[in-house]
């Protein structure tokens, strides 16, 4: 049993609650051996309910680490003494402004729950042990809380205003209704209900179907406004949930769409749902208000599900010059518009440096109608829909050396061995730096293609002395024989044989 300091441990605090000592115990919460003794300490007690502890425990409300403050504020709540309740105020309000105190050894795995500034896992304890206690005296301080930095703060003093059974805390938690995080919004429709209150048809009541996930009710009062504010929530399927009874209430939801879209102020995630929202409606209203977010590749998206002409020329734009997923998301969207103009600037696309983009270029020819031929496009094509036999056939360098590049192994091999096939000498620099892949079986493709090339009779000295300058990099293999039954063999040596 590891020990925490001279006289007392863990252990012995087990016993002494199995024995029920509480003056033990609430001597042990004072003990300055180890923190983590004061912190088994103060739960024992909570645990045994005894209110003979509630003076220690008050005590260690001021402890220097956070997980003894928090384990005395929950005990507290657990024991359930009114006496606690101005103490547990006056402790909320010193942990608003705590700056950390000793910084307790890291038990858990979550960074967030370690180090110095762990302030809020003890004022979540005291939210819920004064919900526990149930005096109305801490109307305000919780009221107060419902306005923490942290989520859980909010959410668990909503929970406890609701145990107070207080009308005090009705307008305050009507106002959590529209609580960025859907936890508190939640919390505060259950405190609402123990509070008998009831939503009549305005903004109030739209703000709790929302929270209580009550889709159906939402579109029938036309809730947009709560809708748009929970396409940003974390959770993606209360954002899909959103999303989807706005594109039911329809055209009345496109106005205040396209201002959260235009608002500065509405983040990327906000913004990414209502373009995706707008798409889904098909409103063409909102073809400018696309044009003008983009590249995001939800405006981008959405602009594909408009079907409108329009939106060709700034799919375009994004094709050339958003980022990845943007270029991803316009390429589809071109390739769902039908329209012939789309061709060139996807062609060009095929040579995108990344793989995706030139797959979904690849994916929106076939659906523009577009077939690939004998040409350098054709090539490119071959390559960005992984056809190297098609690709080898007709002579793609360019777009195989490029190939070369992909983030994906299992494309760059197979664009290796495609390269030595076709033994164009613009693959020997290529295909050498190839030979340091990180996958082997890259460096190896590469290495067997080289040698292809040097033994196929077509190069002129200087390209083959190029390969022949790589030599010593393919064939070489560490021979260390094993010993003791244990392979000590380089695994990652090319060994590729280089015949002359």
């Amino acid at each position: 049993m590891r020990r925490f300091g001279h006289d007392i441990d863990v252990h012995d605090i087990k016993m002494m609650k199995s024995n029920k000592d509480i003056r033990r115990l609430r001597g042990a919460t004072r003990y300055r051996g180890d923190w983590e003794v004061r912190e088994a300490a103060a739960d024992a007690l909570g645990k045994l309910g005894d209110t003979r502890a509630v003076k220690p425990l008050l005590d260690a409300l001021r402890d220097e680490y956070w997980p003894v403050r928090k384990a005395a504020a929950s005990a507290l709540g657990e024991i359930g003494d009114a006496r606690a309740v101005e103490p547990l105020i006056a402790a909320l309000q010193a942990e608003n402004t705590h700056q950390g105190g000793a910084a307790a050894p890291v038990r858990f795995a979550h960074p967030e729950l370690s180090g110095l500034h762990d302030s809020w896992m003890v004022r979540t304890a005291i939210v819920i042990a004064l919900g526990e206690i149930g005096e109305t005296r801490a109307v305000a301080p919780l009221v107060a809380a419902l306005r923490d930095d942290r989520k859980w703060v909010r959410g668990y003093a909503a929970q406890a205003l609701g145990k107070l059974g207080d009308a005090r805390a009705v307008d305050p938690l009507v106002a959590a209704l529209a609580d960025e995080d859907g936890f508190v919004r939640a919390t505060a429709a259950t405190a609402l209900d123990r509070l008998a209150w009831r939503p009549d048809d305005g903004a109030a009541a739209a703000a709790y179907w929302v929270a209580t996930r009550q889709w159906a009710k939402c579109v029938k009062i036309g809730a947009i406004a709560p809708l748009i504010s929970v396409l940003n929530d974390e959770d993606q399927i209360i954002r899909g949930a959103a999303a989807g009874a706005l594109a039911h209430i329809g055209a009345r939801a496109v106005d205040p769409l396209i201002g959260a879209l235009r608002d500065q102020h509405t983040t990327s995630r906000g913004r990414s749902g209502a373009a995706e929202t707008l798409g889904r409606i098909g409103d063409r209203r909102a073809l400018e208000a696309l044009a003008a977010a983009l590249p995001d590749a939800a405006s981008a998206t959405a602009l594909g599900q408009l079907a409108d002409a329009r939106a060709v020329e700034p799919l375009v734009t994004v094709l050339n010059d958003g980022d990845i997923s943007g270029r991803v998301a316009a390429a589809q969207a071109l390739g769902q518009l039908g329209d012939t103009r789309a061709v060139r600037p996807l062609l060009t696309a095929l040579t995108d440096p990344q793989g995706e983009v030139r797959t979904a270029a690849a994916a929106a020819l076939d659906q523009l109608g577009w077939r690939p031929e004998g040409t350098e496009a054709g090539a490119a094509y071959w390559v960005a829909t992984h056809h190297w036999d098609k690709a080898g056939h007709v002579a793609a360098v360019e777009p195989l050396i490029m190939a070369l590049q992909d983030q994906a192994a299992s494309v760059r091999e197979p664009a290796a061995h495609a390269l030595g096939t076709i033994g164009d000498a613009r693959a020997i620099a290529p295909l050498s730096a190839a030979l340091g892949d990180n996958d082997i079986r890259v460096a190896k493709a590469a290495a067997r293609a080289l040698v292809a090339m040097y033994s196929s009779g077509t190069l002129d000295e200087a390209q083959k002395a190029a390969v022949l300058a790589q030599r010593d990099r393919i064939t070489f293999q560490d021979d260390v024989p094993e010993h003791e039954g244990v392979d000590t063999r380089d695994d990652r040596s090319i060994g590729v044989a280089f015949p002359i």
